[in-house]
């Protein structure tokens, strides 16, 4: 195989190898790393594998290294840090921290699938509701700061962001009740 013709194939396909990874793992660079072990594969299959296929093999090829790549136990207790267009349309961004954890069997993927989605989505309606609540919960969560490094961290006295606190867990019960919990 010539260099010339794996850029032919990969700038043909790259996307859609994308896609099937990003799919399942709903996660850019974690994606791109799966599409860098697929066209590794195919520079390996390269004899096995004719052009009319390439498609439905990378696509087949992606789809299945990405749910490898989730069973993997390397990936215990990863936080990755997203940054999202916040929406007032300022073009500024938001860092979201989101938690993976090890999944062995099918039940734990199935559990961590569920939790992280439910994850993702408590974060994104609780920074839509109050930016600060969102900022408060990162640090208090995924950072472990203590009140006193988050009060100094949003300019704010002791008591104000306990009672900020209050009013986020208030909304938080009665918006999801025993579900948050669960996470």
């Amino acid at each position: 195989m010539t260099e010339e013709k794996l850029r032919e194939v990969y700038d043909k396909y790259y996307r859609l190898v994308m896609k099937a990874a990003y799919d399942v793992l709903k996660d850019f660079d974690d994606s791109q790393d799966v599409c860098q072990e697929v066209f590794h594969k195919l520079i390996q299959k390269w004899n096995k594998v004719s052009p009319e296929d390439y498609a439905g093999w990378l696509a087949l090829t992606a789809r299945r290294k990405a749910l490898d790549f989730l069973k993997k136990s390397y990936r215990k207790h990863e936080m990755t840090v997203l940054e999202q267009p916040c929406e007032n349309g300022k073009g500024e961004h938001a860092e979201r921290l989101i938690y993976h954890r090890e999944a062995t069997t099918g039940e734990d993927l199935l559990d961590a699938i569920i939790k992280r989605e439910f994850t993702t989505e408590f974060m994104d309606r609780l920074y839509a509701r109050n930016p600060q609540w969102h900022e408060i919960m990162t640090m208090q969560v995924y950072e472990q700061a203590t009140d006193a490094e988050m009060a100094a961290a949003l300019g704010l006295t002791i008591e104000n962001l306990r009672v900020k606190k209050h009013r986020m867990n208030k909304w938080i019960e009665k918006t999801y009740g025993d579900k948050y919990e669960d996470i």
